[in-house]
This record gives C-alpha cells, sequence and structure tokens, in this order.
C-alpha cells in the first residue's frame, strides 16, 4: 500500500502499512475519522486504567503515539517502571517482533533512556537546528488568518560579550514579560550566533508589536541584572537599544522608517520563504534549545497525509510540472515551485485556524 504526505510544495509517496492521522505535524492533537482529538485524551483513555505489568505485544501495537507524547501523560511513569523491570527475554522479544519499527526497538534496547526520561535529567545534550520541522511550523504560522493580517519579524541583540547562559536568562525573562502583559501570544523564535560570537535571536509574531515598549522591558531587564546580580556590560544600558523590528529600504538600500509587514507584501510567499531561509541557515550547535515556540504554533498541523491514488499526482501535475524529485525504492518526493492546494491541505488549514482560537 502506498501513502502520500503533502506539506507546502512538496508531495512524497512512500511505502507502508497501518493506518496514519489524516494531518500531522501537531504536538497536541490527531485528527482521524474527521474528528480533532487531544492527544493526552485518547492515551489517557486506552492506558491510564491499564495494568502496566500485563502489557502484550499486540497491547504495545496498539500504541499509535511515540513515548515522548505518552510522558505528557499522568499514566507513563507507571509504563516506565514497567520496562525498567523487564527480563531481558521480554525485550527480546518486543524487539523480534517485526511490526515493531525501528525507532519503537530502539527506547526498548536502550532501558538508560527510560531513566533520562523518568527524572527529567539533560545532561550534556546538544542541540541542532531542525531545519525541517522550523520550516513547516513557520508555513503553518504564516498560513493562519491572523497571519494573512499581520506578520512582523523581530531581532533581539545584546551587549557585546554576553555569555550564552545570560542571553538566554535576558531572553526568556524578557519572553515571559511580554506574555504575561498581553505584548505577543503566537510566536516562533530561532537563536543564531553572530560573528561577534554573542548570540541574538530572531522571532515572527502576528500581531502588533510594540517595539518600544519591548525595548523598554528588556533594558530594565539588563539594569537590573546589573545592580542585582553584577553582571557586566560592554556597553552603556542606558543607550540599549536591541530590539529591532525588520524595515523596509529606499531605492539607495537605506532602511527607512516603515515597517515591514509581511503579511501585506504583493509577493507574500516569495517574502515568506526568502525569510524562513534566512532564519534557518544557522549550523552551529548549541548546548540549549535553538528554536522555540508558542503553544499554539506548536499544536499546529503541518502536513497532510492519506492513501495514495495515481490521479492525485496526474492532478497536481497538471497544474505544474516538478522542480525536482528524489526517488528510490521506497520513497518518492516532488519538489513544485509552488504551493500545492488540495481539498485536504485546505481542511488543514481550517483545522488549523481553529487550534489557534483554542489558546
Amino acid at each position: 500500500m502506498k501513502n502520500y504526505s503533502i506539506h507546502n510544495n512538496s508531495f512524497s509517496v512512500f511505502s507502508g502499512d497501518g493506518t496514519y492521522s489524516q494531518f500531522t505535524g501537531s504536538s497536541d492533537f490527531i485528527f482521524k475519522d474527521d474528528t480533532l482529538i487531544k492527544k493526552c485524551d485518547v492515551i489517557d483513555e486506552r492506558h491510564n486504567d491499564l495494568v502496566f505489568t500485563d502489557l502484550s505485544i499486540d497491547d504495545l501495537k496498539k500504541l499509535e503515539f511515540t513515548y515522548a507524547d505518552m510522558i505528557r501523560t499522568k499514566g507513563y511513569k507507571a509504563f516506565i517502571e514497567y520496562l525498567r523491570n523487564c527480563e531481558d527475554s521480554v525485550f527480546e522479544r518486543l524487539i523480534a517482533d517485526k511490526s515493531i519499527n525501528e525507532k519503537t526497538a530502539n527506547f526498548f534496547r536502550n532501558r538508560q533512556l527510560f531513566e533520562t526520561l523518568d527524572n527529567n535529567k539533560k545532561k550534556d545534550k546538544l542541540y541542532r537546528l531542525n531545519k525541517k520541522k522550523v520550516k513547516k511550523k513557520l508555513f503553518s504560522f504564516f498560513k493562519l488568518e491572523e497571519s494573512q493580517k499581520e506578520m512582523y519579524f523581530i531581532t533581539i541583540t545584546f551587549p557585546i560579550s554576553v555569555s550564552d547562559d545570560n542571553a538566554y536568562k535576558y531572553f526568556n525573562n524578557w519572553l515571559t514579560r511580554l506574555r504575561t502583559n498581553g505584548f505577543i501570544r503566537n510566536y516562533l523564535w530561532v537563536a543564531e550566533r553572530q560573528k561577534n560570537l554573542t548570540i541574538h535571536f530572531h522571532m515572527f509574531v502576528n500581531q502588533y508589536f510594540d517595539v518600544r515598549a519591548a525595548n523598554d522591558i528588556m533594558q530594565n531587564i539588563l539594569i537590573f541584572q546589573r545592580d542585582i546580580n553584577g553582571d557586566e556590560f560592554s556597553n552603556d544600558l542606558m543607550k540599549y537599544n536591541g530590539i529591532d523590528i525588520a524595515k523596509g529600504k529606499d531605492k539607495f538600500g537605506k532602511r527607512t522608517k516603515h515597517v515591514i509587514n509581511f503579511a501585506k507584501c504583493k509577493d507574500k510567499a516569495l517574502i515568506q520563504r526568502y525569510v524562513t531561509k534566512y532564519v534557518t541557515k544557522n549550523d552551529v550547535v548549541y548546548d540549549r534549545l535553538v528554536w522555540h515556540c508558542s503553544r499554539c504554533i506548536s499544536a499546529l498541523f503541518t502536513n497532510s497525509n492519506g492513501i495514495f491514488k495515481d490521479e492525485m499526482l496526474q492532478s497536481v501535475f497538471k497544474k505544474s510540472k516538478p522542480v525536482f524529485t528524489i526517488s528510490n525504492d521506497y520513497f518518492n518526493c516532488y519538489i513544485f515551485k509552488d504551493e500545492i492546494i488540495t481539498k485536504n491541505t485546505k481542511k488543514m488549514y481550517e483545522l488549523n485556524n481553529l487550534i489557534s482560537n483554542m489558546f
């Protein structure tokens, strides 16, 4: 059986058995049988009253969600305890069952992983920007009804030589204050190291953004950290002006005072692809999160999926030809110049708007 997955301008066809959620990419929801379901509700319903010391392979086959999803529910501790006390033969039996995919098998092979999850320890963990995921989330973010009206690009910088620890501390403090005071609701940020080796952050927001107020908040945070905690800065904090919103340029390339609303640009799709490419050019490895987003953006769907039929691809080919194709024995991916629009993708964007209104 062949399945398909559509995201933006890519159409993927792959071999696979089993059922798939019609839309994927959401941290909080699945969509099956024309029903939007919160993941933890389904997992709780299936496993909250289950005796974990008697899980069979058939039970495990029914786990349609990853264990990363499961640990967010109140039943995960008992499940981890069960796996921790399993005999080696049980692990071998689970791994030998070909119906369990490699990712699942790796969870069973690595017992220490469960202990790490259970104790919430993050030792020596390194982070690299997941460009594919960030691009997908940004695209779904751009497609929201609110984002069709307003979308701004913010850059947050600090005085030269501010350490990574302090930069993240100031930034998180600033974000918390903005959220608490209603300055932002939906956002996605990406960290980037500048040529002077100091980290700065890029952030997208889809509502009016008061740059002066946001700058004052960050300035107060820096002054507080200097006066109370003794943090040192290379610049005069009274002149701090590190919160910047993207502005236009005149015919000579000089920046104007006109703030760019990316939702109102003439070639909106082209601009969005440009800024997405700009913020995902980062290849540096960090010991902290390289990107993050608000709960609403995390909950948005990014891919439309289903059972593949030849006429589907033919219909897409009638509108335009792929720019290039990636193929092997199990997988074909067609990349088009423009976004692929189908009934399912339209339905996904409608669902995303519904999800956005939940937060």
